[in-house]
């Protein structure tokens, strides 16, 4: 069995006025990687944190904050 570790600094952390806090996991890979292998990695890692996928916001921070602030 082998021990694997995952370290987070704060500043992996983004809190955005008004919204809450975000987190954007990255991953540098070569252009030949296939972008959705690494998308479900990522995925993968935050699950095991116990965050859910379900969760994912893909919109920008400026359009959540018109919305939040523009909808009725």
């Amino acid at each position: 069995m082998r021990e694997i570790e995952i370290k987070l600094r704060v500043d992996d952390l983004e809190e955005v006025e008004g919204l809450g806090t975000f987190i954007e996991p990255e991953k540098l890979a070569p252009e030949e990687v296939n972008a959705e292998m690494v998308r479900e990695e990522l995925f993968a890692i935050l699950e095991s944190l116990g965050l859910s996928r379900d969760r994912e916001e893909k919109r920008g921070y400026d359009t959540q904050i018109f919305h939040k602030f523009h909808e009725k």
